[in-house]
């Protein structure tokens, strides 16, 4: 049932537009954020679908189970701290199957041979979904530098069984439109390239990422993929199976009974990699398509700035096109009305899946037809919000990440009485043992013997947050959308009010021109009784940055000072190696961790017993909180260039007819800065505003006839009164 409701969702998606619908772009372009999208967002998915491949890995250690170590805590162990193979030991001729080698790249290590470690299969889910995102971006960024021009001016020209006279009126008002802003639409197509060239750079850019990601072998994975399918015998090792290993080796180490380091090997297989492997060759083979023909479509449409005479003849391909169509609809145009009622009455159930969860989320970020904000605000108080929501669903999803925690006792204990009390007592690590050598002075990083010459009772360090991350998440979702509540219920609905439904054109003739008087004598009426408006709304803009902040500062209280430096110092260690770098993932997030319980033994005596446990939740946890110290940083500072710009609407006044000018080019520059000279700074914060709600004609109008009237209205008026605010 998922997969089946996925490939729906992908085929509506890919489809095209709705009835009703507008392009405001090319196929090409549609191609990256509807079908990338969804390709990587299906992959992501379908990565944690346990139906479709079963347990990602299962590990086998006999070692561990004569020393009562359970599979599940070597699977999630393996699974959380990452496995490795031996490339010298990949070739054929190096080591054959079944004699000095079970599979590729296992085998005994030898003094000082390389490990590659693969530590991928983590984060596939993660950014699979981030690339996903990055693909809907420049479409994100193109629909808002449109602002709905094209659907405003030919949304009501497409409306069924509309008259000829009225059809007739609305492309008079079209080809005026046309005449009066000839020539003034350049930026609009250069921002359109701009995004279309925002493409190119998004495929390459996630080329690139997922060469690093998997350990810089997916540039050449396609062409090695193809060779090995054109003659296996000429390559010593499938590329599928040296990228993407199904057996790899894992240690695990812990304190014997003298307490001394014992190395436990154990033989994993990631049942994971057999859909990596081919999830990764088709988006390969996908994406140096989706690049080659993206450049070729950008290059001709660049081509258009320079060489006119090639603009002639798409429009004469597309009006011979629109013709055809309209004669074909014509003669169908009898049956319209079953299909339409057809589509209604076979309307798909919501996936109960994850993809239920996408398609909330999605709606909640829908923007709305009428917006009493900017686009900076609505990703405060929608995407934040969305983003801490979707890692709360995925925290509590144990499908996707197992138990929380396992622990490893004595055996006097009950296994789910001590993950219970280690669970709910905390866990700690020694942060020295952090820098000492794994395998030889430490079973794992920050767990440390008790007892040892240099480990100290006392220098411990205690994790106790895990317990309640879903709730500061949750708390910090409520933060993001506070700024939103409190503006809703300041702005009462003022902004949807004025609008009066002319953000589409949809009303007839007289309609609107009722409605555009309206306006102007509202205009008129409350002019200089709109400053508290525009001053609450920043106010809400500068709270959602003392909430950004507050929050940076609330989660690094959260864990213990570390947040603050947590993304930078993952940059600094990223490239250095495994064996020597001191990861910052794993010191906040520590895998495995210490828990101590005490009890009375058969003497009265208190009884002490160490238990190493192994805390899943963490691989989530560290990628989660990295994702958002990132992305707190860029609306940091994406609200702080906002409330510069509101400084210098306040202070510089001069600089606000030309916002309206660039928003709009039909409206006059000179009849703006007469509205400006003779309002305050609300009056032109709710003109300003009004431009991105209205129809273009509309507002054109709107402009008029407020800057004849007011001039005239502040020429009736005695100076003495004139000159009060």
């Amino acid at each position: 049932m998922a997969i089946t409701s996925l490939m729906g969702d992908v085929a509506m998606t890919i489809k095209g537009k709705m009835p009703g619908q507008v392009n405001i772009d090319n196929k090409v372009f549609q191609l990256h954020y509807r079908l990338t999208t969804f390709l990587f967002l299906g992959f992501s998915i379908l990565s944690t679908t346990t139906s479709l491949i079963g347990h990602p890995i299962n590990c086998f250690c006999r070692d561990c189970e004569e020393k009562g170590i359970s599979k599940e805590v070597i699977n999630t162990h393996c699974w959380i701290t990452g496995t490795y193979t031996l490339p010298n030991k990949s070739a054929v001729t190096m080591r054959k199957i079944g004699f000095e080698s079970h599979f590729y790249g296992l085998g005994t290590q030898e003094p000082n041979e390389y490990r590659k470690y693969h530590l991928y299969y983590q984060w596939v889910p993660f950014v699979l979904f981030i690339q996903g995102v990055l693909f809907y971006l420049p479409h994100w960024m193109w629909e808002i530098n449109e602002d709905g021009r094209v659907h405003a001016l030919v949304h009501d020209m497409r409306l069924p069984n509309m008259d000829k006279d009225t059809l007739k009126k609305k492309i008079g008002n079209l080809s005026m439109y046309v005449n009066e802003t000839l020539g003034s639409y350049d930026g609009y197509y250069l921002r359109f390239l701009l995004c279309d060239f925002l493409n190119i750079v998004n495929v390459f850019a996630n080329m690139f990422l997922i060469d690093h990601f998997i350990n810089h072998e997916f540039l050449t994975y396609g062409p090695r993929c193809v060779r090995y399918f054109q003659d296996p015998s000429k390559v010593d090792v499938s590329p599928l199976t040296f990228t993407f290993p199904k057996l790899t080796k894992c240690e695990f180490q812990l304190y014997g009974v003298s307490g001394t380091v014992q190395n436990l090997d154990a033989l994993c297989v990631l049942a994971l990699n057999i859909l990596n492997e081919k999830v990764y060759l088709f988006l390969w083979f996908w994406l140096v398509i989706l690049s080659c023909i993206t450049c070729v479509v950008f290059f001709f449409r660049t081509s258009l700035m320079f060489v006119k005479r090639f603009r002639v003849p798409l429009f004469q391909r597309r009006a011979h096109t629109l013709r055809s169509q309209d004669i074909k609809g014509r003669g169908s145009q009898h049956q319209a009305p079953s299909r339409a009622g057809s589509t209604h009455s076979a309307a798909r159930p919501p996936a109960a899946t994850m993809l239920g969860v996408f398609g909330t989320l999605k709606s909640f970020c829908k923007i709305r037809d009428v917006s009493n904000d900017c686009p900076v605000f609505r990703l405060h108080y929608q995407f934040t919000t969305g983003l801490l929501a979707l890692f709360i669903l995925i925290l509590t999803a144990t499908q996707f990440i197992g138990n929380p925690i396992d622990c490893i006792n004595d055996g006097d204990i009950s296994t789910h009485i001590i993950n219970s009390y280690c669970w709910i007592m905390s866990t700690f690590t020694m942060p020295d043992a952090f820098y000492r050598q794994v395998g030889e002075e430490v079973a794992h990083p920050g767990v440390g013997n008790v007892g040892s010459a240099w480990n100290d009772d006392e220098a411990t360090k205690y994790y106790t947050y895990y317990q309640w991350v879903v709730f500061v998440l949750a708390f910090m979702a409520i933060l993001c959308y506070a700024p939103k509540f409190i503006w809703d219920a300041m702005e009462n609905n003022i902004m949807g009010t004025v609008v009066m439904g002319l953000n589409w054109g949809l009303k007839t003739e007289d309609e609107i021109t009722k409605k555009k008087q309206t306006l102007v004598d509202y205009m008129l009426r409350h002019i200089r009784s709109h400053d508290m408006y525009v001053y609450r709304y920043f106010f809400c803009e500068l709270l959602c940055l003392v909430n950004v902040i507050g929050q940076m500062y609330l989660m690094d209280a959260f864990f213990d000072g570390e947040f603050f430096t947590y993304g930078s110092r993952l940059l600094n260690f990223s490239e250095m190696p495994q064996e020597e770098r001191v990861d910052p993932m794993v010191y906040v997030f520590p895998r495995l961790t210490k828990c101590v319980f005490h009890k009375f033994g058969p003497s009265g005596t208190v009884t002490r017993h160490d238990s190493l446990c192994v805390l899943a939740l963490n691989i989530v946890n560290e990628k989660a909180f990295i994702f958002v110290w990132f992305w707190y940083i860029i609306l940091a500072t994406m609200l702080s260039v906002v409330l510069l710009l509101r400084a210098i609407m306040i202070f510089v006044p001069a600089v606000r007819p030309s916002l309206i000018h660039m928003k709009n080019r039909m409206v006059p520059k000179d009849a703006i800065e007469v509205i400006c000279k003779k309002s305050s700074l609300g009056d032109w914060w709710l003109l300003y505003m009004l431009c991105f709600n209205l129809d273009p004609f509309v507002y054109k109008d709107v402009i008029a006839e407020l800057s004849k009237k007011i001039e005239t209205a502040e020429s009736n008026v005695p100076q003495s009164k004139s000159s009060m605010v």
